[in-house]
């Protein structure tokens, strides 16, 4: 099967800003207990997250928004597009955003 170029689904959403939900706790266990982190999560309840999602679904695809450090485990599969994974970093006015690049795996 040929993979089709889904940068017309991207390119509707790249630099749009996205809610991100940022706070600081003491980590469970780990090497600095007792030192404060930085958590982060997408507001999965964002229209231009959301939207994003239907439009990658239409396509047959299913949606990661990957943040800054994000670490995880995609399913390969040669067969078929599967992920259409995108990035979200903090522009310099301090917003987030869903940066200019993606990958489909």
């Amino acid at each position: 099967m040929t993979k089709k170029n889904h940068q017309d689904i991207f390119n509707k959403f790249a630099g749009k800003e996205v809610n991100v939900v940022e706070w600081q706790d003491y980590p469970v266990g780990g090497p600095r207990p007792h030192e404060k982190v930085t958590y982060r999560t997408l507001d999965y309840e964002d229209p231009v997250i959301l939207a994003f999602e239907k439009a990658a679904a239409d396509e047959g695809l299913i949606l990661r928004l990957w943040l800054p450090n994000t670490e995880g485990a995609l399913m390969f599969r040669e067969d078929r597009d599967t992920y259409l994974v995108g990035y979200v970093d903090k522009a310099e006015d301090g917003k987030w955003r869903i940066a200019p690049k993606f990958r489909v795996q």
